[in-house]
């Protein structure tokens, strides 16, 4: 049964916006059809031979299944536009049924069960009677039934249309066509990148090509796919993402003018989500970048934008931010500043490296906690929830950057703050990280470096003087003192080849140009550690720490001295 805040809430245009896709994706391939057979004319003039006989083959396959894939979609418009209808129909009959109910003493539960409280009932009683506590039963009654009946319509539909589509689509999924006999189907979620990457080269160019444009939602984010698939199949899906969010806002704006503080509540959500698209294209507009995730469930969009190219760059590293960042608010931000790292890492890659280009990946796949969200236990910038959490999505993304290659890259994963602690947990679970760089960690999520799957030696810190979030060991031992890993300079300091660098002082200025911190963490993903300046940096935490394991060694010394002369002490 579908539930009563889930038809309170549902969005019955999302599926009339559905059915508009699927006739507009039906019109492009009655084009792709007549764009085949004047190809398959133009192929079959003039060229004789078994060549000739082989591509005819090719061509007329794909155009099968063209014809095939036509004819299912346009069976499913009418069936979502039915939907739609009903959906909005029982939501009108919802909202009917809770109008009833003002200025009665009538009250309708989150689960949509409908009462009268008894200090309530009794108080008609005295006033009314027992005539008017009969009638304001009957109403309750009334609203009850109105409430079971459009949750009844509601679910039927939901399950009639099910159905239908079911039987439109074959369970099997998308036909492989030329590639092979038998079907394709996407691998589920949960499936490792190792075995997407298997699937998805063992497809033929044109089952990759209709998977792109036919399933984009889940081929842009699927971990293990390469980034020039994933980048087009979530640039295709902009424009409709768009558009739901706009007719959800459109919506929200009507219910909450009416009245509903649901409804206003939800408007600011769709609203910042807007923002983040905006953030997205705005960035995608410098070039030369790839939209590697883009993810508008949740409270917030999750989206992952790369400069350079992931499928060739010699050198990957992705940066995962940390506390208040979000899509609308602080990619086009880190970008700019991924932009300056990598073109430092560029640089010392073809002066003292092996010349191989880089791509940087600014990677915000997760919600980051919020001043918002200070209090609740689940998401505050206090608990290790969501780092954890963000820290299995960020592990999967980076073993699928290298598996969705043929060759192997040298990774880099880099996180600052909260974002740090997250690429902690991820390089405990993710396999093809070479090097981890933490700055400005509150904690990577461990005290012993071995639970790192990165190579001895390949673990970096860097803490800035003043920053006080570095020396919180909230997640795990202090970094800076944790074993194992190596320390980089944020200090004043000069590059082997003379070059005056700046200190980083604070928590939030690591990636700053001209920074000794900047320039480390490029030569790092450069693959010269050579080169970076090395250097502990202790921070007020680091001394009052010192000053109070000193005091306690005085202390226990002063013990055990009074223990010699009195035992009895």
């Amino acid at each position: 049964m579908v539930s009563f805040p889930a038809l309170w809430n549902a969005r019955p245009e999302v599926f009339a916006q559905a059915a508009a896709r699927w006739e507009v994706f039906g019109t492009g391939l009655d084009a792709r059809h007549d764009d085949l057979t004047r190809t398959s004319t133009a192929v079959g003039a003039g060229w004789e031979g078994s060549a000739r006989d082989a591509a005819m083959a090719y061509l007329s396959g794909i155009a099968e299944r063209i014809e095939r894939a036509r004819a299912l979609v346009e069976q499913i418009p009418p069936v979502l536009i039915e939907h739609s209808a009903i959906v909005e129909s029982a939501q009108e009959q919802l909202r009917a049924a809770l109008a009833a109910t003002f200025g009665t003493p009538i009250i309708v539960g989150p689960d949509g069960s409908v009462r009268i409280p008894p200090a309530l009932a009794a108080v008609v009683l005295a006033l009314g009677g027992p005539v008017t506590l009969a009638v304001l039963i009957v109403r309750a009654e009334a609203i009850s039934t109105a409430i079971r009946a459009a949750l009844r319509a509601a679910t039927e539909s939901d399950k009639r249309t099910t159905n239908r589509l079911t039987q439109l689509i074959p369970p099997s999924g998308p036909q492989t066509g030329t590639s092979g006999p038998g079907t394709t189907r996407i691998p589920p979620a949960g499936t490792s990148p190792q075995r997407v990457a298997q699937w998805w080269a063992g497809l033929s160019p044109a089952d990759q090509y209709e998977l792109i444009h036919t399933h984009p939602e889940q081929i842009g984010n699927l971990d293990g796919i390469p980034a020039h698939a994933r980048d087009e199949a979530n640039r295709s899906r902009l424009p409709r993402e768009r558009a739901t969010l706009q007719a959800q806002a459109t919506r929200l704006q009507a219910a909450g003018a009416a009245g509903d503080p649901i409804a206003a509540a939800q408007l600011g959500q769709v609203q910042d989500k807007l923002r983040a698209l905006d953030a997205i294209d705005n960035t995608l507009t410098r070039g030369d970048r790839q939209l590697l995730l883009l993810d508008t469930t949740g409270r917030r969009v999750k989206a992952a934008v790369a400069i350079g190219d992931v499928d060739t760059a010699r050198h990957v590293t992705v940066f995962t931010p940390g506390f208040t960042s979000t899509v609308e608010d602080s990619l086009p931000g880190y970008d700019a500043d991924l932009r300056l790292l990598r073109e430092q890492a560029q640089s010392e890659s073809q002066r003292f490296g092996d010349g191989g280009s880089v791509a940087a990946v600014t990677w915000i796949g997760y919600e980051a906690p919020q001043w918002g969200e200070i209090a609740d236990p689940g998401r505050s910038v206090i608990s290790e929830g969501q780092a954890r959490a963000g820290g299995t999505t960020l592990g999967r993304f980076l073993d699928g950057v290298d598996a969705a290659r043929p060759d192997d890259p040298h990774l880099t994963a880099i996180g600052h703050s909260y974002g740090s602690s997250t690429t902690g947990y991820a390089v405990q679970q993710a396999g093809a990280v070479d090097d981890a760089i933490f700055f400005g960690s509150p904690g990577i999520g461990t005290s012993d470096v071995h639970d790192l799957h990165v190579a001895p030696g390949h673990s970096y810190v860097i803490e800035a003087r003043d920053d006080p979030v570095a020396d919180l060991g909230r997640f795990g031992e202090d970094p800076n003192q944790l074993d194992g890993l190596t320390d980089l300079s944020s200090g004043a300091a000069r590059t082997p080849d003379g070059r005056q660098l700046n200190e980083v002082t604070g928590h939030s200025n690591y990636l700053a140009p001209d920074s000794t911190s900047q320039y480390n963490i490029s030569t790092i993903v450069a693959g010269v550690p050579d080169r970076a300046v090395y250097g502990e940096n202790s921070g007020l935490g680091d001394h009052a720490r010192k000053f109070l394991d000193d005091t306690g060694d005085v202390i226990g010394g002063a013990i055990r001295k009074l223990r010699d002369i009195a035992p009895g002490i």
